[in-house]
């Protein structure tokens, strides 16, 4: 097995888990003898970079023998032999070394004006950049200077890189390239230096202005001294640069394509229908090799420079996270934008797509997981991406007309399809234009409102125009007009008429010579884009070398340079050359690509290591990184999509620790039985404390409370870890709260907050509020949820949860205009999210508030839309049972004891069920039963039911119902009201009580 060892960013060993490289002193030996680069080191120099300071071991050298020891069971006894009195390391590749290697040949291509791969080694560079070398170590002499310089080289990479693409006229990502250098050096002139250059070729002088006058006073105030005159005179340079020249409306005659000028002008005619105001979907049609992206290409060229262009392609392996070709066209056009650009374009209901495509999105934490759970359906993820991809044209379109071109739409995933289904409904009054390049055959993707573009073959007189009227006549009757074919056929050159497409192109490979053709052909089997990392990684070739291969394959025209480096010139020279590639030598390079594309850790896509992994016949791994892709699909709340990966992985390889992934999936999803069985086989198999969370979580939603309890308190008790502790204890808590309860969950709440780490407060504190509110203390609940909204406030279901927590404390504190804002907040974010669960609760509170200040018709239409939205729905009996409640009290109120007992016998079929709080509706229950009977003049059953509430009220201690209680048995038996203690406790049900006739009917 070949050792890759990365230092940059953290000790990663290629192909081997972390936990097996040992403790922190068995990787500092690993690390020590990797910067030594094959050299022997002697003990005590190992034993100096262990214990650098007075308290070693009294035998170190013993100490060191063990740890070496250990890592030759994982390396192998070869690669870590004994040389004299010490050791050496033999590894086959570092990865600051590999860096520093690609930016010295980058700068040789950039010396060469060689762009294409000077373009494809800086990437390379760039992407081996994790971070500062072995950032958990602590300094030392061993590794300061080798610290040093690996920074210096990312320096020089992210200038290269800017560089290059400043030559390859990309100014947009020389910008970026520029500012990164700047963010790691801040007072590197170069980086300012290119970063002006950037900004006045890509149209934003005034930025750069703007740039040079903050680092001219960063510098003077921190250092006391002023730019070189290198940079003030590209300054100046800046300075004097002329306004951007509009390109001409009227298309030149050399930017029409042969054979497509009606094309282009159909292009054109939806482009004025889009600028007039509307937004307009157009979908060009054609098989491959038609000439679908070089019509885009010609006409994208075309276009003037006063508007926003996003351009992006599906990908072939088909996008499995949702709207990701959306969300790579904005992060492509973001990244040529400045910082605050980019925060006023991703505020507010934008604010989602942020760590998608403008930050590193972490891993959620169990209180995320728990809030997503308890709080919504489905669908409410996925209509706030789209809503926020909807946000952000909005606002591009509310400056300049947008154009959106997607090539291969027939790959698009299934969210990124509806969305353009709606899109021209949802944005139909902006100037928005959407192109999307797509194969009939191989899409089920149609627009019914889109305008349709349909390319078919070349006529002869445009082959006349391609090839010269000498061989146009020839080249048609063989190609059929289909351009692809045609400029094969023109390239195969004089008298070489192969009998197929497929032996033309391999032909022309083998003529590259044996190492340039076999590196093609594996080009060819791991993608369309050329990937030269990742292709050194597989061949154990060195990238300079790769690099003369991939050149040749573009004098023999099947590979095409680009800004990004090197790409297949078509779907069908890529599909000839794989298939000269025998099968055993196809799944061979396909395995080596997943474990070479595992090996990056965070930064690789989980879906490509899959598709490597999986054509490669490596299954284990294939399971785990489908597993991986489902979560992220999860995260983008594409449950579906998320659920069906990891039933492919299942498939693949079934495992206790892959059950208890796909249930955490499985409830969001509203898979609760499904996630129930999932997180029983996970018990089963031993996976402990995370098993039990998850067991309990499924146990609420089926409304199985006391195994929930039982489950979260175990898990509570077995489980180290203070977030999933956390986690159970705030889980048994509030259920033990629904359940009725209240001392348990009292203390469980408590022991919750006390014991969680700051993430981790938000959830305990939700939670806890509602409880304070029940046990008469409202003021504290509000503080509560001030104290814990900020923590979580990323999470878009926390919310909804705090501003219907904080409606009912305000309610019980009487201040009815409070307390219908928040109501009104979660109506916003109930609409938001498209989440019924939250609309019919809140209407229900808000009922409730109107109802006690006399707007009774009102309250009841409240009622009834709320029992109407919740009848028989799943996990809807809680507010079926609330308005049932409420519309019994309205009619009680308005003189009808009769049908309000009618509303109250509806409870036990409609409501009968186990559900939250089921112990508050009872005592509800108890008193408007009471409250009929004394309408009847029935004193005797009311005071009963009196007594009965008051009885549970103060084993509960819930003084809003002792209130209650008190005032019905003062009313049956003709004495004054608690008139204080209602004002005090309940203010709102007291006003009406206290003077029922004063209310406004």
């Amino acid at each position: 097995m070949a050792v890759r060892i990365r230092l940059l960013g953290g000790l990663d060993v290629e192909g081997v888990d972390f936990g097996q490289l040992g403790s922190r002193k068995q990787r500092t030996v690993l690390a020590r003898l990797a910067l030594a680069r094959g050299v022997p080191l002697a003990a005590d120099v190992l034993v100096e970079a262990i214990w650098p300071g007075p308290d070693r071991p009294q035998r170190p050298g013993d100490q060191l023998s063990v740890l070496v020891s250990r890592l030759r069971s994982v390396l192998g006894a070869d690669r870590l032999p004994r040389v004299g009195r010490g050791y050496a390391l033999h590894a086959d590749w570092l990865d600051c070394d590999a860096m520093a290697a690609l930016v010295t040949e980058a700068r040789r291509r950039l010396t060469a004006r060689q762009l294409a791969p000077a373009r494809s080694a800086i990437d390379a560079a760039v992407a081996l950049d994790r971070g500062p070398l072995l950032p958990d170590e602590p300094p030392g002499d061993w590794l300061d200077a080798e610290r040093a310089a690996a920074a210096r080289t990312a320096l020089t990479a992210r200038l290269t890189a800017a560089e290059v693409a400043l030559e390859s006229a990309d100014a947009w990502t020389a910008a970026e390239a520029a500012w990164a250098a700047l963010a790691a050096e801040p007072f590197a002139e170069e980086a300012l230096r290119l970063l002006l250059a950037a900004l006045g070729r890509s149209g934003r002088a005034a930025q750069g202005v703007t740039e040079y006058l903050a680092f001219a006073t960063r510098l003077r105030d921190e250092l006391g001294v002023d730019p070189a005159a290198e940079t003030t005179a590209c300054y100046v340079q800046l300075l004097k640069q002329p306004a951007p020249v509009a390109v001409a409306e009227a298309r030149s005659a050399q930017a029409v394509l042969p054979g497509r000028l009606e094309q282009l002008r159909q292009l054109d005619s939806a482009w004025a229908q889009a600028c007039a105001g509307h937004t307009v979907v157009v979908q060009v049609l054609g098989e491959p090799g038609i000439g679908k992206t070089r019509l885009l290409d010609s006409w994208a060229a075309s276009l003037p420079g006063d508007l926003v262009l996003l351009r992006t392609t599906a990908p072939e392996l088909g996008a499995v996270l949702p709207l990701q070709p959306l969300l790579d066209a904005f992060a492509l056009w973001l990244r040529g934008q400045p910082p605050q650009r980019e925060a006023d374009l991703l505020r507010g209901p934008a604010r989602w797509l942020a760590p998608l495509i403008a930050s590193h999105h972490d891993d959620e934490t169990a209180s995320d997981r728990m809030l997503t759970i308890f709080t919504g359906p489905a669908s409410a993820g996925s209509g706030l991406l789209q809503t926020a991809v909807d946000t952000v044209l909005s606002r591009l379109a509310g400056q300049l007309p947008v154009v959106l071109l997607i090539d291969d739409a027939h790959w698009l995933d299934r969210a990124t399809t509806a969305w353009l289904h709606r899109v021209q409904a949802r944005l139909a009054d902006l100037p928005v234009l959407i192109v999307a390049a797509l194969r009939p055959d191989e899409s089920t993707a149609r627009w019914p409102l889109a305008k349709t573009i349909t390319l078919g073959p070349l006529d002869l007189a445009a082959v006349t125009e391609v090839a010269g009227a000498d061989a146009a006549a020839e080249l048609y009757a063989r190609s059929a007009g289909h351009p692809l074919f045609l400029v094969e056929l023109m390239h195969a050159g004089e008298g070489e008429l192969p009998q197929s497409i497929r032996d033309a192109v391999a032909d022309r490979c083998d003529r590259a010579g044996p190492a340039a053709a076999a590196t093609l052909r594996t080009a060819a089997v791991l993608g369309t884009e050329v990937d030269l990392d990742l292709m050194a990684a597989v061949l154990t070739e060195p990238p300079e070398v790769l690099l003369d291969h991939l050149e040749e394959g573009v004098r023999r025209h099947m590979l095409t340079e680009h800004v990004q480096g090197f790409r297949f010139r078509h779907q069908l020279i890529r599909e000839a050359l794989c298939a000269a590639t025998g099968p055993s030598r196809t799944a061979l390079l396909h395995r080596q690509a997943a474990r070479c594309l595992q090996a990056r850790g965070h930064r690789a896509d989980p879906w490509d290591v899959a598709h490597h992994a999986r054509l490669g016949g490596d299954l284990p791994l294939a399971a785990t990184a489908l597993a991986e892709a489902g979560e992220r699909a999860a995260a983008r709340f594409d449950h579906g999509e998320a659920l069906r990966l990891f039933d492919d992985a299942l498939s693949i390889q079934d495992g206790p620790q892959l059950r208890l992934r796909r249930a955490r999936v499985a409830l969001p999803a509203g898979r609760f039985e499904q996630a129930a069985g999932d997180a029983g086989a996970a018990l089963a198999g031993g996976v402990g404390a995370e098993g039990m969370e998850v067991a309990a979580i499924a146990a609420y939603l089926l409304r199985d409370f006391k195994r929930c309890r039982r489950l979260g308190e175990d898990g509570a008790r077995l489980t180290d870890d203070p977030r999933l502790r956390t986690s159970c204890l705030a889980l048994a808590g509030r259920v033990s709260h629904v359940d009725g309860e209240l001392a348990d969950a009292a203390a469980l709440l408590r022991q919750a907050m006390q014991e969680a780490p700051p993430e981790m407060q938000a959830l305990a504190r939700l939670w806890s509020a509602p409880l304070h509110t029940d046990l008469g203390d409202p003021a504290t609940a509000l503080q509560l949820l001030d104290l814990g909204v900020q923590a979580a406030e990323r999470h878009p279901f926390v919310q909804p949860h705090r501003h219907l927590a904080a409606a009912e404390a305000l309610g019980q504190l009487g201040r009815p205009e409070a307390a219908l804002a928040e109501l009104k907040l979660v109506d916003e974010v109930a609409a938001q999210q498209r989440t019924e669960r939250f609309t019919a609760r809140a209407d229900n509170c808000r009922a409730w508030i109107l109802r006690n200040i006399g707007a009774y018709a009102q309250a009841d239409e409240l009622n009834e839309a709320a029992y109407a939205r919740s009848l028989g729905a799943p996990g809807m009996s809680e507010p079926v049972a609330d308005a049932l409640l409420g519309l019994a009290e309205g009619r009680l109120r308005a003189g009808e004891p009769g049908r309000a007992r009618e509303l109250l016998h509806r409870l036990d079929s409609q409501a009968g069920e186990p559900h939250p709080f089921a112990w508050r509706h009872q005592l509800q229950i108890k008193l408007l039963q009471g409250a009929c009977a004394l309408a009847d003049g029935d004193t005797e059953t009311a005071r009963t039911h009196a007594d009965e509430v008051r009885a549970e009220a103060d084993r509960l201690a819930l003084p809003r119902f002792q209130v209650l209680a008190r005032t019905l048995a003062a009313q049956a038996n003709g004495q004054p009201l608690p008139v204080q203690d209602l004002q005090r406790v309940t203010p709102l049900e007291g006003a009406w009580l206290l003077d029922p006739a004063g209310q406004d009917r």
